[in-house]
């Protein structure tokens, strides 16, 4: 029986290990995306695409590439859409720095973090639904903001309204509870719901619940703006 008990323990103890360690290498990984350094032809591809923007409105899109970057490294290899326009001109700059790209990868993910568009996924409007409550439930607890009774929303999913972009995606109250609503059967409504692409870094488009050592991405199965057009564009796997 005392033999029992303690293989029980050693268990624990192990699991436990297992699970700070993967907590801390998701720390690690959040704290090399906080304090990376992206080329300057980032920023100026973004005035260029958009000349109505500022320095300072370009240091906000790259704020807001980080927290996509933060928000696909908690998910883990789970599909996460993009919710930006703007954001989404800056990471595809980003990725014609190849070697920069694949270091950053290696560094903020473990592996290659890919783009693909919508037409290469199965299901793609499925996915890339799936893969936006996932990206608004993470980019919510970033930001302590409630998902499912939002005072605010996530940098990622107001920038394209906030700085204007003529080809933005805008949000409504109306979409935002059809991406937090637990049963996910609203669609969205009242305006565009939109999201340009989405990434993963893993060979698989399954976006269930993930469990990062603390860091929980919330489920996102069954769906959800069906019929506002939530997930648009392309996405990543």
């Amino acid at each position: 029986m005392l033999e029992v008990i303690v293989i029980i323990l050693m268990i624990g103890l192990i699991f436990i290990a297992l699970k700070n360690s993967k907590k801390n290498k998701i720390l690690d990984r959040l704290d090399y995306i906080d304090t990376y350094y992206f080329p300057q032809r980032v920023s100026d591809a973004i005035i260029k695409k958009y000349p109505h923007l500022t320095k300072d409105d370009a240091n906000l899109v790259i704020d807001g590439l980080r927290e996509y970057f933060k928000v696909a490294a908690i998910a883990d290899g789970k599909m996460v859409s993009m919710p930006s326009q703007v954001v989404d001109v800056a990471w595809h700059e980003f990725l014609l720095f190849t070697r920069q790209y694949e270091t950053f990868c290696k560094n903020a993910f473990g592996r290659y973090f890919h783009h693909h568009p919508a037409e290469g996924l199965i299901n793609s409007k499925s996915t890339l639904d799936k893969g936006m409550i996932l990206c608004w439930k993470i980019a919510c607890k970033l930001e302590d903001i409630d998902p499912n009774n939002p005072d605010d929303m996530p940098l990622i999913f107001k920038i394209d309204k906030d700085l204007k972009i003529p080809d933005g995606f805008v949000y409504t109250k109306e979409s935002i509870k059809a991406l937090s609503s637990k049963s996910n059967q609203a669609s969205c409504g009242g305006g565009a719901c939109g999201g340009g692409c989405g990434g993963s870094s893993s060979s698989s488009s399954n976006t269930n619940h993930v469990d990062n050592g603390g860091f929980d991405a919330p489920s996102s199965d069954g769906g959800g703006c069906s019929g506002g057009g939530c997930g648009g564009g392309c996405g990543g796997s």
